[in-house]
C-alpha cells in the first residue's frame, strides 16, 4: 500500500514539474524576462535563446539603429552658416572632410557668396570663418577650408554598395550645439539600376536614388545604419560617396585643385538583352559630340560603340565614367571602339575642363 502511494506521489510531482517547466519556465518567464526591472536585478534573464511557437508575428524594430547611426554621426556634421548686418542664417549642411579644417557640402549651399561672408560651426559650437572656397565644376561639390581643427571625421562608404530597399538616414547639422535633425530613407533605386540612363563623359553622375521625402536645406548627408557617410544630398539629386571619394583623389593629387578631364561626348550604356539580342560587347553607345571637343578632333563618332579605355574593358564593375576619371587634362587616352561592328582604336587627349 505504501509502495503504491509513493509511486502515486512521484508520478504526480513529476507531471506537475513538467507542468510548470512548460507553463512558467517557457511561456510565462519567457515573456516577464524582458521586463526592464527583472532585467536591472537580473531576474529570470534568460541564459538560452527564446523560441516563440505562438501564431504572433515577431518584428525587430530599427529605431534603435537609427538613433545610434545619428548620435555616432552627428559630429562628423557641420553648419554653413552666413554672416549678415546684424543676423546670421544656416544656408546648409557639410560633412567635415579633414582634420586640419576642410569640409565638404555642394554649390547650392554657398552659390553667390564670397569666403569672408561664411563661418562653419561644429557640432560643440566651435566655429571657424571659411578663407577659400573650392569648386569642381564637374560635380557640384564645394570644398569650404577653415582654420578649424580636431573634429571628428565623416567615414565615406561605397555608394555601389547600397541596395535597393536599404534604409539610410538623412542628417541636416543645427544652429544648435549637439543637435541635428535626421529623417528616415530608403534606396528606391541603386547604382547599377541608375547605370541605363544618359550620361556625360566630363560630368560624374553614378548614384543611388532615394525614396521621396522633403529636403531641409541642402548638403544633407546620406548615412547607411553602419555609419558609412554614402553621400551628399543636393535637391533631389544624391552625390554619391564614390563620385566624392574620386573627386577627393584628384583633389589631393593636384595640391587642392580639383583638375578636370574634358572628353566632349554623351553616351548610354547597352544593357545586357541589347547585348545578347545584337551580339556586341557591353559597352558605351556614343549619343552625341560636341563640337570642337577632344572626342571630334580625335576622330570620335556618333554610334561609335567604346568598349574599352586604356586596355580596360567596360562593365558593371569597370563603368566608364570610372574609367574616364583616372584621366587628366594632356594625357594621351586609348580608346577601343565597335564603328559599325569593326574594331578600331582612336586617342583622345582631354581639355581641362572649365
Amino acid at each position: 500500500m505504501k509502495n503504491n502511494l509513493s509511486l502515486k506521489i512521484i508520478i504526480i510531482s513529476t507531471l506537475t514539474a513538467v507542468f510548470i517547466n512548460i507553463f512558467f519556465g517557457r511561456l510565462i518567464a519567457a515573456k516577464i524576462s524582458t521586463w526592464p526591472v527583472l532585467n536591472r536585478l537580473q531576474i529570470l534573464n534568460p541564459q538560452a535563446p527564446i523560441v516563440i511557437n505562438t501564431r504572433e508575428e515577431v518584428r525587430v524594430s530599427e529605431t534603435g539603429d537609427v538613433v545610434k547611426t545619428v548620435n555616432a554621426a552627428k559630429s562628423k556634421i557641420s553648419a554653413v552658416v552666413m554672416k549678415g548686418s546684424g543676423n546670421i542664417l544656416q544656408l546648409g549642411t557639410a560633412i567635415n572632410l579633414t582634420s586640419d579644417g576642410l569640409f565638404l557640402t555642394v554649390e547650392s549651399v554657398i552659390a553667390g557668396k564670397q569666403p569672408n561672408q561664411l563661418v562653419v560651426k561644429l557640432d560643440n559650437g566651435k566655429f571657424g570663418e571659411v578663407s577659400e572656397i573650392i569648386r569642381d565644376p564637374a560635380t557640384g561639390l564645394v570644398v569650404l577650408k577653415t582654420g578649424l581643427n580636431g573634429m571628428g571625421l565623416a567615414d565615406l562608404g561605397e555608394s555601389d554598395q547600397l541596395t535597393t530597399g536599404e534604409r539610410v538616414v538623412l542628417l541636416d547639422a543645427s544652429l544648435q550645439d549637439y543637435l541635428v535633425s535626421f529623417q528616415d530613407s530608403n534606396i528606391s533605386e541603386d547604382q547599377e539600376s541608375d547605370m541605363l540612363g544618359k550620361f556625360s563623359s566630363d560630368f560624374p553622375t553614378r548614384s543611388f536614388v532615394l525614396t521621396p521625402s522633403v529636403s531641409k536645406l541642402p548638403g544633407e548627408a546620406v548615412v547607411d545604419l553602419k555609419n558609412r557617410f554614402m553621400g551628399i544630398r543636393d535637391g533631389e539629386t544624391v552625390i554619391s560617396s564614390d563620385v566624392i571619394k574620386d573627386f577627393l583623389v584628384r583633389f589631393l593629387a593636384n595640391s587642392g585643385n580639383a583638375l578636370r578631364p574634358e572628353f566632349g561626348f554623351e553616351y548610354r550604356i547597352t544593357g545586357k538583352l541589347e547585348s545578347e539580342l545584337l551580339e556586341i560587347p557591353f559597352g558605351a553607345v556614343i549619343e552625341k559630340i560636341s563640337a570642337g571637343s577632344p572626342s571630334q578632333k580625335a576622330g570620335l563618332k556618333i554610334n561609335d560603340v567604346l568598349i574599352a579605355v586604356g586596355g580596360q574593358s567596360i562593365n558593371q564593375e569597370n563603368s566608364l565614367e570610372k574609367l574616364l576619371g583616372k584621366y587628366k587634362p594632356g594625357d594621351e587616352v586609348i580608346i577601343n571602339i565597335l564603328r559599325q561592328n569593326i574594331p578600331e582604336s582612336i586617342t583622345i587627349i582631354p581639355a581641362e575642363l572649365k
